[in-house]
């Protein structure tokens, strides 16, 4: 292969084929339960939030709604990824998915789920780090007045927008350009009647049996193009029969488990380790980023507060800081468990000192996509707000039950004993009619 090594392709598809996509029934059922959460709260937020935006008078409140906006666009189609993985695992597939692998794996469906699940996870990334950098830009000049809304700075606002979604599809879009194949696709696949090439065909596998038909060969001057036109000379195109050599099917870079998940766990010989270190570097940059600016934000506003109360002991003001710092805190926190311990994975997996390919499954259905879920409750109070509403009526409703019940139970204790209840002797008022 021109301008890298030749690796190996190591993937269950290679091994013990499992009987279906999620082998962990636990795992099967988290998986159902943060799509369905992730969908329903984000479509939530997207709804209120676009019906919100022509209400917004300043500009800070207009890139603040439509970074939320983003946040939870990106956060659905990590739900939706979720959901129709669960789909074709439990519904579609089943417990045949050992038969159907091959055809998975290659299919366009894998890789448009890899596509939605990567745009989706970068696009709510770029957009929380955008949200933290205006946010404690608002805090370091809260003493200016922000300006109001106008054409010349919707037009300042727009590009930003469009640069977070075109940085997410790039991402998302490069491993799957035909130009860039010899550094993307993972193996081959041919129809089963080509006995020479059983299952998933590796580059290295595929070069070593090019190189005892044809002799000696050099690899780094060796494509994918050029290797299936070899293929093709290796055997005869009788008229009538069948040509096995043109039933190849690509493994992309979205094949390499059947969760169908940006190639996270790469080794040293894989020709995508540059790029996909290079992604987990400007997602780990991104958390430094966001994790700064809100420590940041959370500095400015205890200094603030304390210039402001002025030793007056303002309980509201301490109340209000301590509510945000435990925000803060979370935001924090739930960032750092999604992204540090999964890169550390990623790091000793290309060490090679452990083997994480059984846990891609957990990584890409658990633990990369909870803040999807997280997020609506963490950027907007609208959901938070209503839960509260909701439990306190249920409290309210539940107490007075238990008060009549117990006020039930009582009466019939004292009279069994013969006494009057004490409240009995408290006066009443004479019920009015309905016609007073």
């Amino acid at each position: 292969m021109e301008g890298s090594t030749v690796w190996t392709y190591r993937t269950s598809a290679t091994t013990n084929a499992p009987d279906k996509i999620l082998d962990n029934v636990n795992l099967k059922r988290v998986s159902w339960i943060i799509s369905i959460s992730s969908i329903v709260a984000n479509t939530v937020i997207i709804l209120r939030t676009s019906t919100s935006l022509g209400k917004c008078r300043t500009t800070v409140a207009l890139i603040n709604k439509l970074l939320i906006l983003l946040i939870s666009i990106g956060d659905l189609m990590v739900g939706l990824y979720l959901l129709t993985i669960s789909v074709y695992d439990t519904v579609v597939f089943g417990h045949n998915y050992c038969k159907s692998q091959t055809y998975w794996l290659t299919s366009v469906q894998c890789s448009v789920l890899g596509l939605v699940s990567t745009v989706g996870s970068q696009v709510s990334l770029f957009a929380m780090t955008a949200l933290s950098l205006v946010r404690v830009v608002g805090i370091v000049n809260s003493m200016r007045i922000s300006g109001e809304v106008n054409l010349r700075k919707l037009f300042l606002i727009t590009p930003a927008i469009l640069f977070i979604f075109v940085a997410s599809t790039a991402i998302a879009v490069i491993p799957i350009f035909s130009r860039f194949e010899d550094f993307f696709v993972n193996g081959m696949y041919y129809d089963p009647g080509m006995r020479l090439f059983i299952g998933f065909v590796e580059k290295e596998k595929l070069f070593n049996m090019l190189e005892q038909y044809y002799g000696r060969m050099k690899k780094r001057t060796l494509k994918w193009t050029l290797m299936s036109s070899l293929v093709e000379g290796m055997f005869s195109h009788d008229k009538g029969y069948l040509d096995f050599t043109r039933t190849g099917k690509k493994v992309d870079f979205y094949g390499n488990d059947g969760v169908c998940l940006f190639k996270y766990f790469v080794q040293r010989g894989d020709s995508q380790k540059s790029f996909v270190w290079s992604t987990l570097l400007i997602n780990f940059v991104c958390f430094v980023f966001i994790s700064i600016s809100y420590i940041t934000i959370s500095i400015f506003s205890e200094e603030s507060s304390r210039r402001v109360s002025n030793n007056r002991g303002n309980d509201l003001i301490r109340k209000r800081n301590r509510k945000m710092n435990q925000k803060i805190a979370i935001i924090i926190g739930t960032d750092f468990m999604c992204w540090v311990p999964f890169i550390t994975i990623c790091s000793l997996h290309s060490l090679q000192v452990i083997d994480a390919t059984p846990w891609y499954s957990l990584f890409s259905m658990v633990i990369l996509p909870i803040n999807s879920v997280i997020n609506p409750f963490l950027y907007d109070n609208f959901i938070s707000e209503m839960l509260q509403k909701a439990s306190r009526r249920f409290t309210g409703r539940f107490s007075d039950s238990t008060a009549i019940l117990w006020l039930r139970g009582s009466t019939k204790t004292e009279l069994s004993q013969g006494s009057i209840p004490s409240y009995a002797n408290i006066p009443m008022k004479p019920i009015r009619s309905f016609r007073e």
